[in-house]
């Protein structure tokens, strides 16, 4: 029993310990998508998450690692990238593995949804892919909590809606001083998971 509990005491004190300056990995993970073709792709990654368009968080902010009296410490990105471009670099690599053009463009979080479709119409190409990031972060304490809910949406040249999809999850991945090796390995779970939806295959290859 003793060694239980000082084990536990242990495990705290390693874990609020570590929680200033943690960063997470968004910009080096490969999914692997079943989607292949030729077709070139503009693609747009939105940030849509509350705290962001709030303002009370900047876009590289993915969480928060709490320390020994529950006090928030902010987690970002490694990339210090905003998260929506660690996205979309992630996204545009695992396309292009499939032999699919990919031009990224940009999309502020302040934008209206409608105008990044309209942005990615101009670009003339044969795909359009938008991603809207609704939720995306991290609570990491004794356990590695994560929430996300993420939409993929993919258009035709003209703009006309051919599929869409969203993902959703909120619960606890693991320790908290494994948060660096699980969050990346959800990331790339995720991405796998809404792009390997058959509507979303079925509409990049078509």
């Amino acid at each position: 029993m003793a060694a239980r509990v000082c084990s536990a005491v242990l495990l705290f004190i390693a874990v609020t310990g570590c929680a200033v300056g943690v960063k997470h990995d968004y910009g080096t993970i490969a999914p692997l998508f079943t989607a292949s073709g030729g077709s070139p792709m503009a693609l747009a990654v939105h940030d849509q998450r509350a705290p962001v368009l709030s303002g009370k968080r900047e876009t590289d902010w993915v969480g928060v690692s709490r320390g020994g009296y529950n006090n928030p410490f902010k987690v970002t990105t490694v990339s210090g990238k905003p998260l929506a471009d660690d996205f979309g670099a992630t996204i545009a690599r695992a396309l292009q593995a499939r032999g699919f053009t990919v031009t990224t463009i940009a999309a502020i979080p302040t934008a209206a949804p409608a105008n990044v479709v309209s942005a990615l119409v101009t670009t003339g190409q044969a795909r359009l892919l938008a991603v809207t990031l609704k939720t995306w972060q991290c609570d990491v304490v004794l356990v590695t909590k994560l929430e996300y809910s993420v939409d993929a949406s993919v258009y035709g040249p003209d703009g006309k809606l051919t599929a869409t999809k969203t993902i959703n999850y909120s619960g606890a991945l693991g320790s908290a001083l494994d948060s660096r090796d699980l969050i990346p390995r959800w990331y790339k779970l995720a991405l796998e998971t809404l792009f390997n939806d058959e509507k979303i295959v079925a509409a990049l290859r078509s």
